[in-house]
């Protein structure tokens, strides 16, 4: 709480907002996820508390970790809708493999070494 409390007292004095509704906490204990009330701000606002909702940094859902099930079926879904795009476009060959290169498998590229794609 003391945390939430600097970031808002240095959010004031830049004149910055506190984007309370981009705000949420959750409560692991001994590796398990917990219920909790959330966390009361200064100015009377509460920062919610979830429990099985998962968020998105740098593009990879989280929660307690990396959520890689959920990873990979976004992933293959928007690989393979960018390469029937690109099929579409009626490009020629040369044209096909350099659009596939440089649209379609960075898709795949940015979560090579986060998640978990043997399994």
């Amino acid at each position: 709480q003391s945390l939430t409390n600097t970031v808002q007292v240095f959010s004031t004095d830049v004149s910055m907002l506190f984007g309370m509704e981009k705000c949420a906490t959750v409560s692991i204990k001994r590796g398990k996820i917990t219920t909790c009330d959330g966390i009361e701000m200064p100015n009377g606002q509460l920062i919610k508390c979830n429990q099985n909702e998962v968020y998105k940094y740098l593009g990879i859902l989280q929660l307690d970790n990396i959520k890689h099930g959920e990873v990979k079926t976004i992933v293959r879904r928007e690989y393979t809708n960018r390469v029937r795009k690109i099929l579409k476009s009626k490009l020629n060959g040369g044209n096909t493999i350099k659009a596939m290169n440089t649209w379609a498998i960075p898709v795949i590229r940015y979560t090579a070494g986060i998640v978990n794609w043997t399994q």
